[in-house]
């Protein structure tokens, strides 16, 4: 592993030298600190012995392709334009062969450059592609549900297409459950930045191994954060801002970081944080829609709360 890298080291180092031979030579004083920047890229690129240099077979481009191309063929028209007769079966055929390839080409470059991941075999990612395929119906009918859970859960969803085009929170929920399913497989990196493409799109960040279960709704969604062994159960709605992450893992094991939500539990960010006893007290009442006069439940961690809710 240390020769390939000084090896992958030293192309790097000679690729870097031949980019400042080939520089034009100017005949202004901009010429020598062109030289000099690409003299200190050479030297850093050499001395950046603990970091593995990219050869762009894996990038963000390859994994937002891939993403728009697997919603698309989820639910036609959602990313590209589409012709009358997208939902026929032949119709299909050459998005799923697209897919394949694409997707077994992102896994066999991440299984190459991912930390602690040791090159799998191509037979590994036949049958992780194809696995995965296989449960694209399975996936599609759970997105319908938090789609339907979108539309019945918020006032201002006029209709069910409208939670599809206009939702962050639909895509961030899609995006994690065709990224676990990636996870539950052992697909390497891929999975992870599947699920960092839809941060950058919706600002909601949820791990993939995470555990979500039916019908979640995410309302707004700006800053929810779901941590990597969080376990969230049937309908459950999150309001922006809350973050199902591990304040501390002193009292914890390292296998369940961070919390578990029951089913049909409404969380809200905490909100009244540095106020005085009285006014948090009230504040978390309020936040949680708890009864005037009644007691609201006790935070369970800094930065979130729940109670069970049932809806008239």
């Amino acid at each position: 592993m240390e020769a390939g890298f000084d090896a992958a080291v030293a192309r790097t180092a000679k690729h870097v030298a031949w980019r400042v031979g080939d520089l034009p030579m100017f005949d202004d004083p901009e010429q020598q600190e062109l030289l000099e920047v690409a003299r200190r890229l050479r030297v850093a690129g050499v001395e950046a012995t603990a970091v593995l240099p990219l050869d762009g077979s894996l990038t963000r481009q390859h994994i937002r392709e891939l993403m728009e191309d697997l919603l698309d063929l989820l639910f036609p028209g959602l990313f590209h334009p589409r012709g009358p007769d997208c939902l026929s079966p032949g119709a299909t055929d050459h998005p799923l062969a697209n897919i394949r390839t694409k997707l077994s080409t992102c896994i066999d470059a991440a299984a190459g450059i991912s930390a602690g991941s040791p090159r799998q075999s191509r037979q590994i990612t036949r049958r992780i592609v194809l696995e995965f395929l296989r449960d694209l119906p399975r996936i599609q009918q759970a997105l319908i549900e938090d789609a339907r859970a979108a539309q019945a859960g918020d006032p201002a969803a006029r209709s069910f297409n409208e939670v599809l085009l206009a939702y962050p929170g639909f895509i961030a929920v899609a995006a994690y459950r065709l990224a676990h399913r990636l996870h539950t497989l052992g697909a390497p990196l891929v999975p992870r930045m599947m699920s960092e493409w839809a941060h950058t799109q919706t600002g909601i960040d949820i791990h993939p191994g995470a555990s979500l279960g039916s019908s979640i709704f995410i309302d707004h969604g700006t800053g929810v954060v779901v941590g990597e062994t969080a376990v969230v159960g049937n309908n459950v709605k999150l309001y922006h801002g809350v973050t199902l992450g591990a304040a501390s893992t002193r009292h914890r094991t390292s296998t369940q970081r961070h919390p578990t939500i029951r089913s049909s539990d409404p969380l809200r960010a905490r909100d009244g944080a540095g106020r005085d006893d009285g006014h948090r007290r009230e504040q978390r009442r309020r936040c949680i829609g708890a009864p005037r006069g009644q007691p609201a439940p006790k935070f369970l961690s800094d930065n979130w709360t729940t109670q069970r809710r049932k809806d008239p």
